[in-house]
């Protein structure tokens, strides 16, 4: 008998191998939906967008103007960043196409050409991943450089004409962002966001001429690359 459960047992560990071999590969589960996906690595980033302006406040020598209309325009932007996983921070430059400004007051209208460039730093948090795509929110602080050009002044009645010259201001400048991303591979993305902009304000002819915070509502279109 004891004989007969040696060979039994000896028989077990022989064949279990051999049957281990033999069966298929476990099946490679896809992620729970909502978790995570796993992107760290530095990327590089490029977006277009479509600015539309929150028409700001103008005054030319302390006088106020009424009915200011700043131009809607397109944005471009490069960006470097690092993704941890499911935060991401990056630094961005944006240049916001050339737009036309235009203000009356009683008796008079003006009219300038508009500028800038703004530099954010940003930090995003992304908030899971459902069948590759991506929401995420963020926000970013910087720099903003606006030019304002030329501001021709004239009185309604007569026409007559009064250039003040153009100016430059650097100042703060802030963002808050919102989208989402859309795998096109494992290391491309296709970025679809909101942003809310403000880059500040703008000067003139040693400040006789000041134009109000500059803030829009962006609509943004962008490609994302992670280097693996």
């Amino acid at each position: 008998m004891r004989h007969a459960f040696l060979v039994a047992a000896l028989s077990l560990v022989v064949a279990a191998p051999v049957a281990a071999a033999e069966l298929p590969p476990a099946p490679v589960l896809d992620p729970e939906p909502g978790v995570l996906a796993s992107g760290e690595g530095f990327y590089l980033r490029g977006d277009v967008g479509y600015a539309m302006p929150i028409d700001p406040a103008l005054s030319i020598n302390g006088l106020g103007y009424i009915g200011e209309r700043l131009d809607k325009n397109a944005t471009f932007g490069l960006g470097l960043g690092y993704d941890f996983g499911w935060l991401r921070a990056d630094v961005t430059g944006d240049v916001f196409a050339e737009r036309s400004l235009s203000a009356s007051a009683p008796g008079l209208a003006a009219t300038a050409k508009l500028n800038s460039v703004a530099v954010l730093a940003n930090l995003y948090a992304d908030l899971g991943t459902w069948s590759g795509i991506t929401p995420y929110v963020g926000a970013g602080a910087g720099l903003a450089v606006n030019r304002l050009g030329s501001v021709r002044e004239t009185a309604t009645a007569t026409g007559t004409d009064i250039a003040y010259d153009g100016g430059t201001r650097t100042g703060f400048a802030w963002a808050l962002m919102a989208g989402a991303a859309i795998d096109i591979t494992t290391s491309l993305k296709f970025d679809l966001g909101y942003r809310f902009a403000d880059l500040g304000k703008a000067r003139a002819a040693g400040g006789a001429v000041r134009v109000g915070d500059l803030r829009s509502h962006e609509v943004r279109f962008g490609l994302r690359y992670t280097f693996d």
